[in-house]
């Protein structure tokens, strides 16, 4: 079990993002994103404020920018060929090995959250995926869509802040289920 997300950066991403990348994920396993200041932040990484605020907003966008590394080793690569399936699994294998970095970054309600940034990827993903197929959505299947992708989403935060008892694989049968008729038909 790796350690850390470091194995999902890319060998692009510097040194300073692999720093902050393993001191934000050892910060987080004791305590929520919101307790976090950048101070603490950068001492861990052994990095300067400036260094910092040149690469990322705030804490937030460092910890989407991780989640987004993740997405790309994961979930993205059913756009390179791997069936919907395997392509989800490997994205909840790493929610279920990495459970307290991710309960303490969903735990946040900023605007900036995690949360919304899983929301404004999964929703991404489904569009992109569904042009790829070249089924352009309905205003009325976009919004359905978009509350399956929301409501996806709370039952993830739940599942990780430990408030669901559904063991991995009974949770992901229930997500592919949920899904609208229109997004399923073309993963089957």
């Amino acid at each position: 079990m790796e350690l850390t997300l470091v194995k999902y950066l890319r060998s692009d991403d510097g040194l300073v993002f692999r720093a902050l990348t393993e001191a934000i994920y050892s910060l987080l396993q004791n305590r929520s994103i919101d307790e976090l200041s950048i101070s603490e932040l950068v001492m861990r990484a052994g990095i300067s404020r400036a260094s910092f605020y040149r690469h990322f907003r705030d804490k937030y966008d460092l910890v989407s920018a991780i989640h987004m590394r993740v997405l790309e080793g994961t979930l993205l690569t059913y756009f390179d060929g791997r069936s919907f399936h395997d392509a989800v699994n490997d994205t909840w294998q790493v929610f279920t090995r990495h459970k307290r970095f991710y309960r303490n970054a969903l735990i946040s309600t900023d605007v900036n959250s995690l949360g919304n940034f899983i929301f404004a990827q999964t929703f991404a993903f489904y569009q992109r995926a569904l042009k790829e197929k070249n089924i352009t959505m309905t205003a009325c299947e976009t919004r359905l869509l978009r509350q399956y992708t929301f409501g996806s989403v709370a039952l993830l935060s739940e599942w990780i802040l430990g408030d669901m008892d559904e063991d991995l694989g009974e949770y992901m049968r229930a997500s592919i289920i949920g899904l609208p008729d229109f997004v399923r038909e073309i993963f089957d």
